[in-house]
This record gives C-alpha cells, structure tokens and sequence, in this order.
C-alpha cells in the first residue's frame, strides 16, 4: 500500500513539473513546490519525532466475563507530532482459549484512539501495541516505534455449587464423591496443634490458644493424605473451542471457590504444564491460582519437590464436542456445567 502511494506521488511530481516547465507561470510552480516540500517536510516531522515519542496504554486489570474492557492508546511528544500520524495494530491474546484478535489503531496529530478487547470468555489477556510507527500524513514513510504491554485479567461468573456431605445421603445422580475433612481438636497429635514455623499459613494459627500459651501455635488437621483433592484442568489451547476451554475453567474455579468457602483444603494444577499443583487454602490462595491459571503462568508448587501426597482427582475437560471423558485411573472427568459435590 505504500509503494502505491509512493508511485502515486512521484507520477504526481512529475505531472507537476512538466506544467512547471511549460506552463511557466506561479501558480503551476507553487503547486509542484508545495507537492515537494510538504510530504518531506511532514517526513522530517516523523523522523524527529520518534525519537521522543512515547506510547502508552491505559485500561482496567480486572473485569468479569461480558463487561466492558475498554483501552485507550497515547501518544506523547514533541509539538511537531501534530504534522504527522501515529499508527499501530492492537493486539488481544487470551492466553487460557488460545485466542487473538487485532485492531488497526491511528493517531492522527497525537489524538488518542480507543478501542474495546473482547470479554465474552474469561482468561488473561495481554494487550499489546505492535507494529508501531509514526508516519507523514501523506502515509509515505514510517518510522517504527516500540508500543506498550498490559496484562488484563477477565474473572468469570462463578456460579453456586451444591456442596452435599457424607451424611445427607440421596444425592442426585452424577454427584461428585469427595470425602469430608475432619476437624483437629485442641490437644497435642496429629488433629491438634504444633508450634508454629517459618512459612506455615497464618490462616491456620490458632490465636486463642496462642494468646494462652503465650506463643504461636498452629492447628493442625488430622485429614490423612488419601484424603486431598486434587482438581485438574484439561483443557490445553489448541485441542478445543475458545467456549469450551473457558467453560472447563469457569467450572474449576466455581468447585475450587467452593471448596475454599467451608475450608476445605485442595490442590489445583493443569495437565499440560506438568507442574505440581497449588495448594488453595483460603482465599486469597484462591485469588492468587485464579489469576495464575487464567494467564496460564506457572502454578506455586504446593511440596516444594517432596512427593506430593495421593488423593483423589477430578478432571476437568469441556462438555459436548464430541468429547469422550471415561473413566480414568489418573482421576474422574467432570463435564462443563456440574454443579453438584458431595462431601
């Protein structure tokens, strides 16, 4: 497109120039000086302007699924700017679906340009400014520029799941079969309290017997090792729709929520990256693997190399799509959508 325009304006010179020559008169020589000069004149302009140009993006962090996200693309510099145009391409990939959708920015005399990313499905998304240059009006030159980065996270709509316990019995078919914790007591063992260590979770300090005591102590749960849950995300980008995967994910953390809200812990990881899991034990545990798992960055191990305990595992793949989720000796598959556990 720019090699069209550049063969446009010298056929356009030479037009001039010919009628400057024979026509011989002011107004034909003011028309092929100004058909020279402006454009290079707008080209200084560009060139002297990238050099102090600065690009910025400003939109939200955080969003829920279907709000709107909208970004607003600056740019700074010097006075000359407004004789030229900044250009650029706007790019939105959601790194949970895989997905990645561009919009054609312009900023003509340093005005701002706006534009809205899509948040019909949760994930984090990184919002980037590529491709960026500053051109002369005339769109014959481009000077590159380097463009700004912002990460947004697009939370989904959690929705309630029934939590059943052992003991309510009758639960509905395709109930999840998850054993219950079992609270500690207040006496010295494996269900009571121990001194509290380096890096050990406040959330489990028991500050009544600690002020007592006069020390820090810590509960400790009498849950045995068989008893973790361990919830799995299988839903690589790639292998299903955008729906789909954001759906098997919505469906985890709707469980995982919870699970967190009647202290239940467990351990959240995802097939693919072959980590070793996150342990989620309050909610700021939660917040922390959420904003983790959407942006698909690397889960906090929860043993930290030991060998991380057994338990039960529950698979969590899209539902429908033809998809086959059998019964698997690493763990249950749960479908998209389920809303009933029982404990």
């Amino acid at each position: 497109m720019m090699n069209k325009r550049r063969a446009i304006w010298a056929g356009w010179l030479v037009l001039t120039a010919l009628l400057a020559f024979f026509e011989n008169n002011t107004g034909t020589k003011a028309v092929f000086l100004a058909s020279l000069v402006l454009p290079l004149f707008s080209l200084g302009c560009a060139l002297l302007s990238a050099r102090r140009l600065t690009l910025t993006l400003d939109g939200p962090e955080s969003v829920l699924v279907g709000e709107e996200a909208m970004f607003v693309c600056r740019a700074s510099g010097p006075r000359w700017l407004l004789l030229c145009a900044v250009s650029g391409l706007a790019r939105c990939r959601n790194a949970l679906t895989g997905e990645i959708t561009e919009y054609p920015l312009l900023l003509p005399g340093a005005r701002p340009a706006r534009f809205r990313v899509d948040t019909a499905r949760c994930g984090g998304l990184t919002v980037e400014v590529t491709a960026g240059a500053v051109q002369d009006f005339a769109g014959l030159w481009r000077v590159p520029v380097e463009g700004p980065r912002r990460l947004i996270t697009v939370a989904p709509l959690l929705f309630p799941v029934t939590i059943l316990t052992g003991e309510s019995g009758g639960a509905d078919d395709g109930a999840w079969d998850i054993p219950a914790p079992r609270r500690g007591t207040e006496g010295q063992g494996s269900g009571g309290v121990r001194p509290y260590l380096s890096g050990d979770s406040v959330q489990r300090m028991h500050w009544k017997l600690s002020a007592k005591m006069n020390r820090l102590l810590l509960r400790e749960s009498d849950r045995p090792a068989a008893e973790v849950i361990w919830l799995v995300l299988d839903a690589p980008p790639g292998a299903f729709s955008p729906d789909a995967i954001a759906g098997a994910a919505e469906t985890l953390l709707s469980v995982s929520w919870a699970l967190t809200q009647i202290e239940r812990p467990h351990e959240v990881m995802r097939r693919e990256m072959e980590e070793d899991g996150m342990a989620v034990t309050c909610a700021e545990d939660f917040f922390r693997m959420r904003d983790a798992l959407l942006h698909r960055r690397a889960l906090p191990a929860a043993y930290a190399g030991d060998v991380p305990p057994p338990g039960q595992t529950l698979c969590f793949g899209p539902a429908g799509e033809g998809f086959d989720a059998p019964e698997s000796p690493e763990g249950r598959w749960i479908a998209a959508g389920a809303k009933i556990v029982m404990l």
